[in-house]
């Protein structure tokens, strides 16, 4: 045999081995229930039958209800970076199967109206929601150097996700009903740069042309929903009084916004954005709740939607 063929061989089981590698990687990722996405999902799944509520909306519903203390059997299937696209396709193509759900909490933020989910920014996020759950935003056109640095970049995320999941012993999303518990505390030393900071990558993904599509899909779930008979309940949650202040004037209408469209479309729409009973101490960040804020705001939600 000679060295050609020698260094033919070798190249090709080399070659074998990362494609193999890469494989169980990307059947592990897709399949990660520690990972927040997937995890959602298997929860959805396996409480299609007896849950009477479901919440749905973005990580500030996810950190911010807690099922378990609702007065009814819920379940907190609210996602990370989620928008109203994101949650029609959840909500058309998982919950038809619920069918004692009676009630959706749906989340809609600050952010939630303008959210531009077409933006660069957004890119990395639209592909898991496509990986994971099958929603595809605007993801037609097949681009190799894309899907290369995609492929790139998961096969480097798969080795992170492995690592963690081998390393930290997180609690089963599915064993919660969707919640997970955390009593951080905002660090107020430096809140003031911690708000500029968090609110400026929520502008970067932020226009006023996607209004009226996010609306669109909003008035889908209306629709959906009174077909069936459930009930929808449209809801902001509180942030801090920080976050507030930095918010851009030309967004502000949103609330306005949904509240007309929640008498236009037939459902409820409360906004806690500036509930003035929510301090730093029930902030994990100048926006997302910890488990005290969660405490005080699923009791809320309890004496104002039941």
């Amino acid at each position: 045999m000679n060295s050609t063929t020698q260094f033919s061989i070798r190249f090709l089981l080399f070659i074998s081995v990362v494609l193999l590698l890469f494989v169980g990687l990307e059947w592990y990722n897709k399949n990660r229930l520690t990972y927040e996405i997937p995890g959602k999902l298997q929860v959805v799944k396996d409480n299609l039958e007896g849950t009477e509520l479901f919440v749905v909306g973005n990580s500030h519903g996810r950190d911010g209800v807690i099922p378990d203390s609702l007065k009814i059997p819920s379940v907190n299937a609210c996602m990370l970076g989620s928008s109203f696209f994101y949650d029609k396709y959840l909500i058309e193509n998982y919950l038809k199967d619920a069918k004692e759900c009676k009630q959706i909490i749906l989340i809609g933020s600050y952010q939630t109206l303008a959210y531009n989910m077409a933006h660069p920014k957004y890119s990395k996020r639209r592909h898991e929601y496509y990986h994971f759950i099958g929603a595809n935003y605007k993801l037609d056109d097949f681009d190799w150097k894309k899907v290369f640095l995609l492929e790139v970049q998961s096969f480097k995320g798969g080795f992170n996700n492995l690592k963690r999941d081998l390393t930290t012993n997180k609690p089963k999303l599915w064993k919660t009903k969707g919640y997970l518990r955390n009593e951080e505390q905002v660090d107020t030393h430096d809140i003031a740069s911690l708000a500029i900071r968090k609110i400026e990558k929520h502008h970067i993904l932020m226009d006023n042309d996607m209004v009226e599509e996010n609306l669109g899909y909003l008035k889908s779930i209306a629709e959906w929903c009174r077909e069936r008979d459930i009930k929808l309940t449209l809801i902001t949650p509180p942030v801090t009084s920080v976050y507030n202040e930095l918010r851009k004037e030309e967004y502000l209408s949103f609330g306005n916004i949904m509240s007309a469209k929640s008498k236009e479309w037939n459902f409820d729409y409360y906004n806690f954005s500036e509930d003035s009973d929510f301090d730093y101490s029930h902030f994990k960040d100048v926006d997302h709740m910890n488990s005290f804020g969660a405490e005080l705001f699923t009791q809320k939600l309890n004496q104002t939607i039941f």
